[in-house]
Formats: C-alpha cells, sequence, structure tokens
C-alpha cells in the first residue's frame, strides 16, 4: 500500500505506480468538503490506494464534493469510472468536453479559468500539454498543484517521458498569467526535469517557470536550427546532445508549425 502524506496543511499527496514512472492524486480538504485531484491509470488503483486512502482520512463518499482531473489522459483520468460507481454522487470538474460528456449520467461542470471552488481552490486553466490542462491553486498556503501542466525538461526516471508540450505559444502565455498569482509553492504530479515534483519559496517558483521557458526554447532552437531535417531527425538529434528524456517527434513537429516551418 502506497503511503499518503500532508504535503501541506490539508493538501494530501498519494504517488501510484504507473509503467515505469508514478502518478500521482491529491486530496484537498477545506471546510466545504473534500475534492479529489485525479484519479491515476486503472480501475484497480482506485480499489488498491484510492479507496484505501480515502477510508485513512475518514473521507466517505458524501463528503467527497467534486473530483477534478487535472487533463483526460489516462494516468489521471483512467480511475474515473470505477470511482464514480462509489462516489455517484460527486461532481465531475474537467475541461474536456468529450470527458463530461461520457460521463454525462453524473454531475459535470465546464472548468473556467480562474473559477473558485469550495471557497478555498482556485482552478487555473494550463493549456499546453492538452486544451484542457488544469491547476488548482490553494489560497490558503498558495500551493499549487500543476498535475502536468508544468512539465520542464521531462521526467526523471525514465528515458521515455520527455517534455510534452505541444501547444508552445498558448503555453507561454499561461505562465505569463502564472506569474500574476501570489504561488508559493509548486507541487506537481511527476518528478519533472531538473526541478523534481517542488518547487518551494518564490525564487524556485520563478525557476520552476523559467525552466518550462527554457525546454519550450530548447525544442523550438532543434527546430530552427535544423530547417531541412524531418522531425525524427531532430528529435533524434536533440536527445542525443542534450541527454534528456526521450521526446516524441510530435513536439518539434508541433513547434515547427508554430514558427511557420511546415514540414510537409
Amino acid at each position: 500500500m502506497q503511503t499518503i502524506t500532508e504535503i501541506r496543511p490539508d493538501i494530501f499527496r498519494l504517488t501510484i505506480p504507473f509503467e515505469d514512472i508514478y502518478t500521482t492524486v491529491f486530496f484537498i480538504r477545506t471546510a466545504a468538503g473534500y475534492l479529489l485531484f485525479d484519479t491515476a491509470t486503472y480501475d484497480s488503483d482506485i480499489d488498491r490506494y484510492i479507496l484505501p486512502a480515502m477510508e485513512q482520512l475518514g473521507i466517505t463518499p458524501d463528503k467527497l464534493k467534486y473530483v477534478c482531473l487535472s487533463h483526460s489522459h489516462r494516468d489521471h483520468a483512467g480511475g474515473l469510472s470505477r470511482l464514480m460507481r462509489v462516489c455517484p454522487d460527486t461532481c465531475i470538474l474537467s475541461h474536456s468536453d468529450s470527458l463530461r460528456s461520457s460521463f454525462s449520467q453524473y454531475g459535470t461542470e465546464d472548468i473556467q479559468d480562474n473559477q473558485t471552488i469550495l471557497q478555498d481552490l482556485r482552478l487555473i486553466l494550463i493549456p499546453g500539454h492538452a486544451s484542457d490542462c488544469t491547476a488548482i491553486l490553494d489560497t490558503r498556503s498558495n500551493t499549487l498543484l500543476t498535475g502536468d501542466c508544468l512539465q520542464v525538461y521531462g521526467i526523471y526516471g525514465s528515458g521515455n517521458w520527455g517534455t510534452n508540450i505541444t501547444m508552445q505559444s498558448a503555453h507561454r502565455q499561461a505562465l505569463q498569467k502564472l506569474r500574476s498569482f501570489p504561488v508559493n509553492t509548486i507541487i506537481a504530479s511527476h518528478n519533472y526535469h531538473p526541478y523534481g515534483y517542488i518547487a518551494e519559496g518564490k525564487a524556485a517558483v520563478e525557476h520552476y517557470y523559467a525552466g518550462c521557458e527554457e525546454a519550450l526554447d530548447a525544442v523550438q532552437k532543434a527546430v530552427t536550427d535544423h530547417p531541412d531535417m524531418d522531425d525524427q531527425a531532430v528529435a533524434a538529434c536533440y536527445m542525443k546532445t542534450t541527454g534528456l528524456p526521450r521526446t516524441g517527434a510530435h513536439v518539434f513537429a508541433a513547434a515547427r508549425r508554430e514558427c511557420g516551418q511546415n514540414k510537409e
């Protein structure tokens, strides 16, 4: 059984194995009830990890007011179906139209940027990795839970999970927006290179933002420096010269489109 840790007052972190790394879910306790941020990957993750954690924290289904999906990718939303069978009255928060449609038999809400829920929690849209990527800012401690929103150079502990930001312009704008919030701590769902899963203090938070921008710059530079290479070759060159986790050719293709270097 994985250990659930109170990583900040009223914020509980639970890491769950996923392929050769881990994914993370968070429980947030407020005076108005609990929120679960993400649902891991499989039905079995709900039974093996999430339900025991709820029992340990004393969270009965009626106390779980919301389940918020950072985005609709499998390792963050895959356990949702099983969770809803156990907690059918919990409201699903997601910015994904297709996910909300798939769960229309339950209560769902579209996430609005800078929306406040449960009095203390602010939902912030951060597109880049996916169009529905959402972070949660707990305004009591100014802790930002980022899911996969902020990826820097990719995930430690594996060669297969390089940065996966395919909406560069939107992501840069989101990073600037984040700087307007009083964030004291970033807690990500994976262990991102080179800063890990946590940044504590305003200076470390700014380093994290800047690292995300540097990673975008590195991908963009790889494309502009090799205009005659196809995307697979650019990806191979990037990984060979940087030694960073594996970044897919689709990331370089997206960067190429944004700078007007369409490659037929």
